[in-house]
């Protein structure tokens, strides 16, 4: 007696469709049983991140997810459960194999009674250079606000620093300004884990000089540290950081200064996609600060001014030459004028 095999040979035609379905898609598409181990995934994680498909089979896809949004990844498992065929999404980071975090957004489909399936599909979409546009303009965005809603120069970099954090690790991180007087460098900000704010310094060989010399942003990993230190361009300052990005802050008519992020234990930190986004930013960055240098420098000037004004001991008048009329006086002046009046009428 023959067993009928259709059946199974649709199963195995089914699958073999999937597979071939999920190997064609642009996006990262994994098979995952009940457990939530990985039971198939498409060339797209080792084209992505790097990982090969062996590394992922057996294993759940946790350990790729962002650790702070691996509890809302895993509350879509459990909202999907509800319904067979159910789709939950949302947006989240993977990790490649090089460190590097990618912005996705994710769909899950519960298939766990689906012939053929009998699990979870999940689907990954890359979407970060789209989130790094919309990040860089939204760090312009906020350059440009706190521009208008600051006083002085302080308020301004601290802002642009809360708004850089959002992108990029940026926990160690200074902005140093070259005083044209004294060609040295002024920390106008200054955060770092280990060391304190130094102080005004000359342009030497440190990898923040070679950036304002160069006029060019640079990432500059360990290795990369020690090619330049070797040819002599650069030398240790502070305490080493396997993870090293500067960029210029350029000004149409020349660069002001440089901003430095670094990090003390992932040499990985930052990467291509960080040191362009930085550069992006940074002529805008330099734009605000220059903007706000010289309003400080106007206003000192103009309190200067009226402090010398008000206390010299000469009368002095200040006057619209084509009216006529006084704008300012002094004490010195009024007095003057007092006595002359009194003297007048006796």
């Amino acid at each position: 007696m023959s067993l009928d095999t259709r059946p199974r040979r649709v199963l195995l035609a089914s699958s073999t469709a999937l597979k071939a379905l999920i190997a064609s898609s642009s996006d990262l598409v994994a098979v995952l049983q009940p457990d939530r181990t990985v039971s198939h995934a498409n060339d797209g994680f080792a084209r992505v991140l790097g990982c090969s498909t062996n590394e992922l089979l057996s294993n759940t896809l946790d350990s790729l997810h962002h650790p702070s949004e691996l509890r809302g990844v895993l509350d879509k498992f459990g909202e999907a459960q509800s319904e067979s065929e159910k789709k939950c999404g949302g947006l989240c980071r993977l990790r490649s194999k090089e460190g590097c975090w990618l912005w996705f957004d994710f769909e899950i489909s519960n298939h766990l009674h689906s012939p053929g399936i009998e699990g979870w599909l999940v689907s990954y979409r890359n979407v970060t250079e789209l989130r790094r546009l919309e990040a860089e303009r939204q760090v312009i965005s906020d350059v440009v606000h706190a521009l208008n809603q600051t006083s002085n120069l302080d308020q301004l970099i601290f802002r642009i620093h809360q708004a850089l954090k959002k992108v990029v690790y940026a926990e160690n991180c200074f902005v140093a300004l070259r005083e044209p007087a004294t060609d040295m460098f002024h920390f106008a900000f200054f955060v770092d884990q280990f060391d304190p704010p130094p102080p005004p310094q000359k342009i030497a060989r440190t990898c923040m000089a070679y950036v304002f010399r160069t006029g060019e942003a640079q990432l500059i990993p360990q290795k990369e540290f020690d090619r330049l230190a070797a040819e002599g361009e650069v030398e240790l300052v502070g305490s080493a950081s396997p993870a090293w990005l500067g960029v210029p802050l350029k000004t149409p008519t020349e660069t002001i200064g440089v901003l430095v992020v670094q990090h003390y234990q992932n040499e990985n930190a930052y990467d291509q996609r960080d040191l362009e986004f930085l550069e992006s930013v940074g002529g805008h960055i330099a734009l605000a600060i220059d903007r706000r240098r010289s309003e400080d420098a106007l206003r000192k000037s103009e309190s200067m001014f009226r402090l010398l004004f008000s206390h010299t001991p000469l009368p002095t008048w200040v006057f619209d030459t084509e009216t006529g009329r006084f704008l300012e006086v002094n004490e010195a002046a009024v007095s003057n004028t007092a006595s002359a009046k009194k003297n007048s009428s006796a």
